[in-house]
């Protein structure tokens, strides 16, 4: 998750960042006084961190004035930017494991289908010989019980 944060800041500094800035030359870097910082603020616009104040300023100061808000984004627009970056995230990894789990479905029911055929075959055989059975037990004529006394005399002849 880190990972595509990271992916996703880089994504961002990068659409931010004018194609004509050189970002091999080293960024300007000095330190104000009070005076001046408090001069700055005051020419901070609502959307501007103080950085990009200070950059638009000197951008001024050097007579380059297409800088309509160019280096500027609202944390609004920063902020719904990342959500929906990390809600097309959540729809491809839904999307990745819906198809995962569609594929495992089929494969369950491609290993059942040869199981299901063969109970159906086994199902055929055993019906098949209860058929076979039901049809000698009704071809035999049933016997008469034999009396005791039947019995014995049989058993004496």
């Amino acid at each position: 998750m880190l990972t595509d944060l990271y992916t996703v800041l880089i994504m961002l500094y990068t659409s931010l960042v004018d194609n004509e800035v050189d970002m091999n030359k080293p960024p300007i870097s000095f330190r104000l006084t009070d005076k001046e910082w408090e001069v700055l603020e005051r020419e901070q616009q609502s959307n501007e961190s103080i950085n990009q104040t200070a950059a638009r300023l000197l951008r001024e100061k050097l007579g380059i004035q297409n800088v309509d808000n160019e280096y500027t984004l609202e944390t609004n627009t920063l902020r719904n930017w990342i959500t929906d970056e990390v809600n097309l995230k959540s729809r491809g990894l839904q999307f990745a494991f819906e198809s995962l789990a569609e594929d495992e479905i089929r494969k369950v029911y491609e290993r059942l289908g040869p199981l299901e055929t063969r109970l159906d075959f086994q199902i055929e055989q055993i019906l098949q010989r209860l058929s076979e059975v039901e049809a000698k037990l009704v071809a035999k004529p049933a016997r008469k019980p034999r009396s005791p006394k039947a019995a014995k005399n049989d058993s004496e002849s």
